[in-house]
Formats: C-alpha cells, structure tokens, sequence
C-alpha cells in the first residue's frame, strides 16, 4: 500500500468566501510576493538578472577563447550526458562555431565513462590536437582530471553550476553559480561572447529556447532568473524553425503555439535525455543544432525510438521491482542484473513516489554494479550513504534528495546490510509522510473559467513554483467509475464539474456514489470538439472527516 499524504494548507484561516481578486492575492502571498515591484517582475520577468550578472574570471575566458580563434586551436566543448548538458553544449558550440571556431563536441559514454571528465575522455580529446577544453555542465569536482589536462599541454576553462567541494580544481578559469543550470551558464558566456565579438544579440536570445528546456529538465527552482530563462524561451519555442525541434514537435504531436513548461518537463526533455541514458548522447545535440530538415527528420525518429526503448525499459523494471518490495523494510534497497543502469534513476523515482520511503535501485555487473537514489523529507541520501557504507563504495555523489554511486558487485549484500543496520537505529521512530501542499480551500461557486485564466498568469509552473493545488470540501460523489487501460485511474463526477485521478484508483476503492468526500487538486481546462471545460485533476482524496489536514 501506498504511505498516507498530510494536506497542508498555506492560509492560517478558512478562506471559502473569497473574491476572485482576494484569492489570487493568496496565491502571491504563499510564493512570498508581497510588494509591488515583486509581483511585477514575477509576472512580467526580464532577462537582466543573468545578462548582468557578474563573473570573476568572465574576461579571463573570453580572451582564451578569443586567442585559441585567432591561433586556429583545437577546441573541445566537453558536456555532460543529460538534457542539461547537451543543451548547454548545443548553445557553446553554436556560438563558438558562429565565431570560426575550430571546435568540437565532446560528450561521454555513461556506460564506458561515465559522468562528467574522465582521464580516458581528456586523453581522447587531446590526441585530436585540442589545446583548450570548455567544460558545460561539469568539472567542478575534476580535481585530477584537471591537472592531468595541464599535463598534457590542454587548458581547461570550467562553466558548471553544481556545488564547489571542499577540495575543488584548479582550472584556468572558472565561470560558476548555482543559481541556474549549466546551460543557463553557457548561456550567459555566450552572451558574453556575441557582446564581445559584436554578434547579432537575436541570435543569442534565440537560444533561450534551448537553455529553458534544460532549467526545467534540471529541476531549477522556477523563480528569479530561472523564471525569466523559461517565460522567455518558451515564447521563442513556440515560434521555433530549429528542424530538430519542429520535427521533435511532431513525432511527438505537440502543437508549436501551446507549448508550455508540461511539454518540455514530460515530452521534450525525455526524448533529448533517452539518448543518453540508453545510447549515445550526441545524437541529441545534432538534433538541437542541424540545419537539415532530413537530418532533422532522421534523428527525431531515433530519439523516439530510444525514449519509447526507455518507457519500455522503465515499465518492465518498475513492475519487477515492485514485487520485490519489502513494506516492512524503512528503506527500500533493490538490485537486478536486468535493470539498465540509465533507468535505474525513474524505477528509484517511481518506487519512492508510490511507497515514500528512500529507495535505492541498483543495476547489478559483473564486477561493478551502478546504484541510484530517491530520498524523502528528513533523509539526506547522499549523507545516508556515505555515513553508512563509504567504505563499501567506489564513489558516491548527489545532493540531499537523490544519490549515484558505484559498488563491487560482490560488496551489494554487504552494502544492504550496512544501509539498513543504519536507517533502522537512525530512524526507528520515524514514520514518513508525503507532504501536499495546498493553497487554500475553495467554495465550489470560485471554480470556473476565469479563475483558471487568473492562475495562467502565475505559469510557468515547476520548482519552487507548484501548480496551484486547491482543497474542496464536503462534495457529493454523484458518479465514480475506473479508466484507463488498467483501471489504474478515477474518473468522479460531483454536483457540477467532473474529475479525473490519474493512478488514483487504489486509493479511492471504499468510495461509493452518494458518498461525500473531500479532494485536493489543481485545475485543468479540456477541449474536445472544439469546445473547452473546466476539469479537476486530483491530487488525493478521502471521504469527509477521515483526513487530518493540517494547517501551516
């Protein structure tokens, strides 16, 4: 069974007889805009935040880059494997090959290298005759990667946005933040780089398209200069003539004029990801950057053949790794010979999203074996391992809610044991819950057109700035019936407007017509036929009186 969720209400007090106007002052106030000139620039974000912000060794960087173009160097752009950072090598590349470089892109094998730089991978590229590496995306923590590249006569500038560890390299220049994703950060040098050598700014704007795709992939919180990248690109998406993506359009049938933050989180960026988790990455970045229509339409097809490979992969692992599961277990610890360690991720995301409990899946080799993790609120993962079991890991990294690390193969039993010894006597008096957080509780007569018109401003929606979640109270059940092709899903229809409950259908088993429930959910508008309604998507539901909701 699924662990209980705690409805979590943002108002202090009871909110049903709101104006339209009262409510959507509520909304701004529970993402901590209060002022006017707060409201304003969430609203209506501007692009000064990133193209002002300042880098110490910016200039540092453009004359490197400026004297390898002068000189004829070789030039490697050397990215990360993920949606992140093959759009981050997409938008350098381009700009450095705006510019006459003589540049290439260098993207590792996850399966032969691994994550970020390798000794193998910076001995590949300087064999080329490479003299200067860009990394995007990564490197931060490239300490004797960097010094073999000096080694070996190459110049190494580092643009990468995850956390500078204690012992940190030391390349010939560092342009970093966390405040955005790598590709937000190629982005900026490449703005730079268009200022400096006098290119046409459209050009570098347009390629806000591809650095938003890759802010809601990396799950960036969707605030500040983050909002700005994905309000802006998304208008430049929508008006898109890149072949890649107008053909990534449609394979995937999403029409150019809607695309919104949904299309790129759960349709783009998995097909630009798939690559890299099954195949090889570069085959996504030729997909962003080919002028060719054919090209385009070639490589659109491959990249929907390997995500639907990926579901595939994902939905038979899933299902063999939820019979696997041991509820009495605090933690949920599996492995497999037969899980792909480029989904072992989504299986780990699945089983905790379903059980909410941390979960580590691990993809069993012959000699070394591929682990990932999915944490909870309160379980800092990547601390878990490390504190539980360093000494049975070749390398462990991550951040509080999700971890990778590789194992000997004939260290696992060892490595389970160790892990659950620990959890049962640091927690062993925790129990977990999922948090939902809701916004307020509405009066049935505020759920119509124009409230979901109000909400759309608020868009777009991700980290830091959920979709708004409502709670309504005491509504009759006037139909409820199973759907979907397993009956996993809940469709309910109440006194005067339907809902749907996607993998909902578990938890809503003791509802009956003529029961009276209560439900949080978001808003949804359904067209059909050309005509448009308002829909309720569930997030959960109980009948009424049998949930504690808690207010904040």
């Amino acid at each position: 069974m699924t662990q209980d969720t705690i409805w979590k209400i943002q108002t202090k007090k009871p909110s049903v007889n709101l104006t339209l106007p009262e409510l959507f002052d509520i909304l701004l106030q529970n993402r901590n805009l209060t002022t006017a000139k707060d409201i304003e620039d969430f609203l209506s974000p501007n692009l000064n935040g990133i193209t002002e912000m300042i880098f110490e060794d910016m200039q540092k960087s453009i004359s490197r880059i400026e004297k390898a173009i002068k000189n004829k160097e070789k030039i490697s752009v050397y990215s990360d494997y993920d949606a992140d950072g093959i759009s981050a090598a997409a938008i350098l590349w381009e700009t450095l090959k705006s510019l006459g470089a003589d540049v290439m892109p260098y993207i590792p094998d996850r399966i032969k290298e691994g994550y970020g730089f390798s000794l193998a991978g910076i001995k590949s590229v300087s064999d080329t005759g490479v003299s200067l590496i860009i990394s995007v995306d990564h490197g931060v923590t490239a300490v004797e990667e960097i010094e073999y590249a000096k080694s070996l006569g190459v110049d190494v500038i580092l643009t990468d946005h995850h956390i500078i560890p204690d012992k940190s390299p030391s390349p010939y220049s560092l342009i970093h933040t966390t405040l955005i994703c790598g590709a937000a950060v190629s982005w900026k040098l490449s703005y730079e780089l268009h200022k400096h050598f006098k290119l046409p700014l459209e050009n570098i704007y347009e390629k806000l398209s591809i650095a938003s795709i890759a802010t809601i992939a990396d799950q960036m919180p969707l605030t500040s200069h983050n909002r700005a990248i994905v309000k802006h690109g998304l208008e430049y998406l929508r008006t898109t003539k890149r072949p890649g993506l107008v053909e990534l359009y449609s394979v995937a049938s999403i029409q150019k004029s809607k695309m919104d933050e949904y299309h790129l989180g759960h349709i783009i960026a998995p097909r630009i990801n798939a690559m890299g988790r099954l195949d090889n990455a570069i085959q996504s970045l030729r997909l962003y950057c080919t002028n060719s229509p054919q090209k385009a339409k070639e490589l659109s097809k491959i990249l929907e053949e390997t995500n639907i490979k990926r579901q595939n992969l994902t939905m038979t692992g899933v299902t063999d790794a939820f019979k696997l599961v041991d509820e009495n277990k605090k933690i949920i610890i599996l492995d497999s010979p037969d899980w792909h360690e480029g989904i072992i991720g989504l299986i780990a995301g699945r089983i905790n999203d379903k059980f909410n409990k941390p979960t580590i899946i691990i993809s069993r080799g012959k000699l070394f074996s591929k682990g990932s993790a999915r944490s909870v609120a309160g379980v800092d993962i990547t601390e878990l391992l490390r504190t539980s079991s360093q000494d049975l890991l070749e390398d462990v990294g991550g951040h509080t809610m999700a971890a990778g690390f590789t194992v000997k193969t004939e260290n696992i039993a060892k490595l389970k044991k160790s892990i659950y010894e620990y959890f049962e006597k640091k927690y062993q008096n925790q129990k977990f819950y999922k948090e939902v957080v809701v916004e307020t509780e509405l009066s049935p007569h505020l759920i119509n057109l124009d409230l979901y018109s109000k909400i759309q401003k608020l868009r777009p929606f991700g980290n830091s700035n959920s979709e708004p979640v409502f709670l309504l109270k005491n509504q009759l059940v006037k139909r409820i019936s199973k759907v979907g092709s397993d009956q996993s899903h809940i469709k309910i229809d109440l006194e005067n407007i339907s809902c749907i409950g996607f993998r909902l259908a578990e938890k809503s088993s003791s509802i009956r017509y003529g029961d009276y429930i209560d439900i949080i959910f978001s808003l949804n508008l359904n067209e059909f036929n050309g005509r448009s309604s308002l829909q309720l998507v569930l997030i959960d539901l109980a009948k009424t009186g049998d949930k504690n909701i808690q207010r904040a």
